[in-house]
């Protein structure tokens, strides 16, 4: 059994997170990491580990989420578990990282990343997230929620409720809760602050998941069901254009287990409730920890608390920067910038002149690969990424594509192969360096699909995101791809 280099680069990024966990780097956890990297099925070079530092614990996650090897699954879980040891403990966010990675390989969660100064989240906080309120789970959970609360607090983790938050700051008195929030943003005008205190004191989950998970902090449950999201850590991401990997940019991770995942199970015979497997969670949880968990409840109180996710969510609501959602505009007119971001309510076919239009800052390679994965993508099949023969027919037609918009955005006029996995690698870097502005930035990422032995890539951006300007100078007009004469055209046909 030998991992993939890729499968082995995301590896070596969720070891690292686990050596970092305790903010503590142990020589028995180097000498562990060393015999690990140093075995047959593994052979991570510091080159790789260079490349894996570049990466988010969150696409490292996903990397290892696409084995379909089940005992390669079984080797990372048990790498993980003696790495997780080898300083003669393991602590409470080494135990949630092997968590995240075990639920994710067995289907049962998602693994986020975010750029750490969109998330206003403390470690150890767990969140019930849905998408409408006054649901039957929601029921369930506001009617268990002291039960539920402390079987998380047992653990070591609070449990955030929304509504018994807002309830909250209800209770603090008007004037003085009004005062407080001048007093913290001094600028604000009066329908500010009213705003402000208006949020605090009637936030509901569904509003908690719209307007501040998703359009503030990035995180997309919009269409997902009833959930618990875990803030599960930091990681420090190295900026591959920094020298020797000097610039780092530090990322929240979060793990989001979708409350009917954990109901596959019975209790005692019968079918398991929410806060039975809530008990099951975290006394799985706890049997992986060696340290003290119990936190203490906090108090009822009238008065402004400025910690723990009362702060969390004032600092949301006040300081948060909201994102919008964005289009892909490809104009081949331009080789300076064929391939832009533009906010979606921007006018017509034109740029914002207030700086709106955001660069995919890539080179010409780059550039043609993710058109052409954005072309294939919606008007034909995925980007066949098969290793193929050299004859191939299918090879052979996808690169007089490539080679066709590689003229246009270009002054070479050649290429004899479309297939490079470092330009897709820049491609989703100049991405997700937009993640703090871009609502709906995991829109316009590549994802690699594998069927078998056929490879391909597809970009998820739906018919009405993906644009193309045409006509002639002076008189350009944005159109649809999927309506768009040339791109229905046999234009690789086309020489010139």
């Amino acid at each position: 059994m030998t991992f993939e280099r890729e499968e082995r680069i995301a590896f070596a990024r969720i070891i690292s997170d686990l050596i970092e966990a305790d903010f503590i780097v142990e020589e028995e956890e180097m000498e562990s990491f060393d015999r690990i990297r140093n075995e047959k099925d593994f052979s991570i070079t510091m080159s790789m580990l260079s490349e894996a530092k570049t990466m988010t614990f969150a696409e490292a996650v996903g990397t290892l989420q696409a084995l379909r090897d089940e005992a390669k699954k079984a080797r990372i879980r048990e790498k993980l578990h003696h790495m997780s040891l080898s300083d003669g403990t393991c602590v409470p966010l080494e135990a949630l990282q092997i968590m995240a990675v075990n639920y994710a390989l067995d289907g049962k969660a998602q693994v986020f990343s975010i750029p750490e100064g969109s998330s206003f989240i403390e470690n150890m906080k767990v969140i019930y997230i849905e998408n409408e309120d006054h649901t039957p789970t929601d029921a369930y959970i506001r009617q268990h929620y002291r039960a539920i609360s402390n079987e998380f607090r047992l653990a070591g983790f609070n449990f955030v409720y929304i509504p018994q938050i807002a309830d909250d700051y209800k209770l603090i008195r008007g004037d003085y809760l009004h005062k407080v929030i001048k007093y913290m943003i001094p600028t604000l005008d009066e329908a500010k602050v009213e705003k402000i205190q208006r949020d605090l004191c009637s936030m509901t989950t569904s509003r908690f998941t719209h307007e501040l998970l998703f359009k503030k902090m990035g995180i997309n449950m919009l269409n997902s069901k009833p959930a618990f999201l875990f803030k599960i850590g930091e990681s420090a991401v190295a900026d591959k254009s920094g020298v020797d990997d000097m610039e780092r940019n530090m990322h929240s991770n979060f793990l989001l287990v979708p409350i009917d995942q954990m109901l596959g199970d019975t209790h005692h015979g019968a079918p398991a409730s929410i806060l039975d497997q809530v008990v099951d969670l975290m006394d799985s949880y706890r049997s992986m920890v060696s340290a003290k968990l119990v936190i203490e409840n906090q108090p009822l109180s009238k008065k402004f608390l400025y910690y723990g996710f009362h702060r969390s969510l004032f600092d949301l609501i006040a300081y948060g920067k909201e994102r919008a959602n964005y289009k892909l505009v490809i104009n081949l007119q331009n080789r300076a910038k064929p391939v832009v971001l533009r906010p979606v309510d921007a006018q017509n076919g034109q740029p914002d002149e207030g700086g709106g239009d955001l660069v995919i800052d890539l080179t010409p390679q780059p550039y043609t690969l993710y058109i052409l994965m954005v072309y294939m993508s919606l008007l034909e099949e995925n980007l066949d990424w098969t290793d193929y023969v050299e004859k191939d027919e299918t090879h052979k037609l996808i690169l007089e594509k490539y080679n066709a918009i590689y003229r246009r955005v270009s002054k070479g006029n050649h290429s004899g192969e479309y297939r490079d996995k470092s330009h897709v690698s820049r491609i989703k870097k100049a991405l997700k360096a937009h993640g703090s502005i871009v609502s709906n930035i995991d829109l316009f990422v590549p994802d690699k699909v594998q069927a078998g032995k056929a490879v391909s890539y597809r970009v998820p951006l739906p018919p009405d995101l993906v644009y193309v300007v045409e006509g002639p100078k002076g008189k350009e007009r944005e159109v649809r791809m999927v309506d768009s004469n040339f791109w229905k055209s046999h234009f690789w046909e086309d020489n010139h």
